[in-house]
């Protein structure tokens, strides 16, 4: 669990960060205020449910893995929305690309959150004459 929180938590900051450089990508490319306005907004909005899945996912919370498989699942079709034109090409791949291997991370590691059994003793180990500690 620990090791999946960090990878996706890491993964859904990442996402972030793509979500702000694509805000930032068309403040400086559309012309009507009106529509960069909520543009800007829906992916200010996308940046912060993944960064707060991200600290879900730290804090080791179950929901957080289902955030984040949404997420993912989400992502590709978003960055495919944009058309890849110029000069969102890089950051709607890194998306597509990232979007399915946070999905993938989340699907693999499904279930491996619980404990495995435990140690077995093996005999005349730790036990005399099948005896722990000598009671």
């Amino acid at each position: 669990m620990l090791m999946r929180g960090r990878l996706a938590a890491a993964m859904l900051i990442a996402a972030a960060a793509l979500d702000l450089t694509r805000c930032s990508l068309v403040l400086m490319t559309f012309r009507h205020g009106a529509a960069a306005v909520g543009l800007v907004a829906t992916g200010i909005g996308a940046a912060a449910v993944s960064v707060t899945a991200a600290r879900g996912c730290r804090a080791g919370q179950r929901w957080a893995g289902w955030a984040a498989l949404l997420i993912g699942l989400a992502s590709a079709p978003q960055a495919s929305a944009a058309g890849f034109d110029w000069p969102y090409v890089i950051p709607d791949v890194a998306t597509a690309a990232l979007g399915v291997v946070l999905a993938v991370a989340i699907l693999a590691t499904a279930g491996h959150d619980k404990p495995g059994p435990g140690p077995i003793d093996a005999p005349g180990q730790g036990s005399v004459f099948g005896v722990k500690d000598g009671r």
